[in-house]
């Protein structure tokens, strides 16, 4: 549950594309779709972290994110659009 709600506290700081006050980098909009890509796509297996899969499992899963995802430009489903 942690890291779930570590990944969710990052993507709703505001972006300003600056560090904050503590010197942490703020996410680029790019990034922050990844986040929430990794964890639909997370919700998608029905588990909180990666580490929650068995090897095969592990294996889908990231292949599934590289498979959807376009380097540089977000998911592929809204890149084909």
């Amino acid at each position: 549950m942690i890291f779930r709600e570590k990944l969710y506290e990052v993507l709703n700081e505001k972006n300003d594309g600056k560090n904050n006050k503590d010197g942490d980098r703020k996410l680029s909009p790019l990034q922050k779709k990844y986040f929430k890509y990794f964890m639909d796509t997370l919700d998608k297996y029905g588990v909180e972290t990666p580490a929650e899969l068995d090897d095969e499992e592990i294996k889908k899963f990231f292949n599934d994110i590289k498979a959807g995802w376009v380097k540089g430009k977000g998911p592929k489903d809204e890149v084909e659009k």
